[in-house]
């Protein structure tokens, strides 16, 4: 996936030339031949996935606009000790990008961008590794197991970086504490606080 931040890359893909301009994105197959020029200088968001689903997705995204000030704070916190993992800025970059055609999906697969806009729009509840596997018709244990797998980690640990990004998201953006944390599911602004300040996490 390419992310023109800032300024206008020129590019020739297969053989087609074609320019990406600040806010636009692109998303590159695996074996795609490519090329890229920037004559002022370009900055670009990278992020590379393993997800199948992202064969059955369109070129371009569908909200590139809406997308962009994501694709912004993605550069930015993906630098440092404390850096957003590149996995979980794909899944979220995703519910803009458009759903995979159905020829793509399968009753019993896991579509990790759905899976993602899914958990995002049910934050300020509880959630279980129940509730997971339910939205997807798998049994707890494949679903964990298809998780660890597929993001490394158990579901709630997933979970939970999400909640903690949304929070540091919302945060940037002016969102009062007391809010971010009804919105993001923690009881109040002071254990959101503390859990944000857990090592690893700040």
């Amino acid at each position: 996936m390419l992310w023109a931040l800032q300024g206008t890359l020129e590019l020739e893909i297969e053989g087609q030339g074609m320019c990406l301009r600040e806010g636009e994105a692109l998303l590159l197959r695996p074996g795609e031949h490519h090329d890229f020029h920037s004559r002022a200088g370009c900055r670009c968001l990278v992020l590379d996935s393993h997800d199948h689903h992202w064969a059955g997705r369109a070129q371009r995204p569908r909200n590139a606009a809406t997308a962009h000030k994501l694709a912004q704070y993605l550069a930015l916190a993906m630098i440092g000790d404390h850096a957003v993992s590149a996995q979980l800025g794909v899944m979220l970059l995703a519910r803009d990008w458009g759903a995979t055609g159905t020829r793509m999906r399968s009753r019993r697969d896991v579509d990790w961008a759905e899976m993602t806009d899914w958990v995002l729009r049910n934050l300020s509840r509880p959630l279980t590794t129940a509730d997971l596997a339910a939205h997807v018709w798998l049994s707890e244990s494949r679903f964990r197991s298809r998780c660890v797998e597929a993001l490394g980690c158990s579901p709630m640990a997933w979970v939970r970086a999400l909640r903690l990004e949304h929070a540091r998201l919302l945060r940037a953006g002016g969102t009062p504490w007391q809010q971010v944390a009804r919105r993001t599911g923690y009881a109040s602004a002071a254990a959101l606080m503390a859990a944000l300040k857990r090592p690893g996490q700040s």
